[in-house]
This record gives structure tokens, sequence and C-alpha cells, in this order.
């Protein structure tokens, strides 16, 4: 089954739910915005919050970049530059993959896209990293919403301040 609509799309298939997630990037510095059928606005000062329920299975993620800064971002050429992703909410400071959480995937025309296996009750903390093409700019550019994992079991939820 797929259904399409402007803003996003999501693919059912017997294994492995996909969603198309446009972060959308305005002003220099630029201010990024989210928009996905599964943001609740539950996220921290700097970004959203992506929500998928608990035994929903895993979900294979595209998130695609709408430029409108003037500053020529876009994503660092490999996946794991581009994202970085730690557990419980914690705010990354170096890059990961939340503990097995996500495996990434590749970066190609604008989008990025990665594995959320959502395995485990958790909040993971997120990065989405942009370089820039327009000189004189100071390169990363950050946006860091969060992602709230269901689970499969009963795991206690992770807990956190989320990023600044």
């Amino acid at each position: 089954m797929t259904t399409n609509t402007m803003d996003h799309e999501q693919v059912t298939t017997a294994t492995n739910k996909k969603t198309k997630i446009t972060i959308t990037a305005t002003g220099n510095p630029p201010s990024f915005a989210m928009n996905s059928q599964f943001e609740n606005g539950g996220g921290h000062q700097n970004g959203s919050k992506l929500q998928f329920d608990q035994n929903a299975g895993a979900f294979t993620l595209t998130f695609e970049l709408a430029d409108q800064s003037g500053l020529g971002l876009s994503f660092y050429p490999d996946a794991a530059d581009s994202l970085w992703v730690s557990s419980n909410a914690i705010c990354p400071v170096q890059p990961g993959n939340g503990g097995g959480a996500i495996t990434f995937g590749t970066v190609k025309s604008g989008k990025l896209t990665a594995d959320n296996a959502n395995l485990v009750k958790a909040d993971l903390a997120f990065e989405l990293r942009f370089t820039s093409s327009s000189p004189g700019s100071t390169p990363p550019y950050i946006y860091d919403p969060t992602i709230g994992n269901g689970g499969t079991g009963n795991m206690d939820e992770g807990k956190g301040e989320g990023c600044d």
C-alpha cells in the first residue's frame, strides 16, 4: 500500500515502513523546520520530535533537505558525518548510531537515508549536520530533533532534556 501527499510519503511493506522527512532551512544563520507524518511537536528548543509507536516495527527514514537559506546547504557525503545519534536523549558530541538503533544508509541528491530499528523504547537525540558551499560560511550547521521509539518490549522510556 502506498499513500502519497504533497508533504510526505509512507510506503508500507511486509517488514519495513518508509517515511520521508522534509527539513527546510531558511535565513542566515539558518533556521530549520521539520515536516513528517510522525512529527509531534514535542521536541526540544532546537528541534522537533519524531514519534514511532511501540511494536510499529522498523522504519527507513529519508531526510530530504529543502534549502531556502541561500547558503548552499547540503548533507555531508558520508551519512555517518551527516547524522549523529546518541541514546537516551543525550546530545551527541561525536559521531554515533545510538547504540545500534540506527543503521546509516546513503547520501544522494539532497537526501539522507537511515534505518531505525525501533527495537528499544527510548528517546534518541540526533543531529542532522549540513555543510555549505557559500564563501565565508561556518559549517557545520546543525538541526537536532529527537526520535521517540516505542520499541517492541516494555523497557523504561529514555529520559533527557534534548539538545539546546
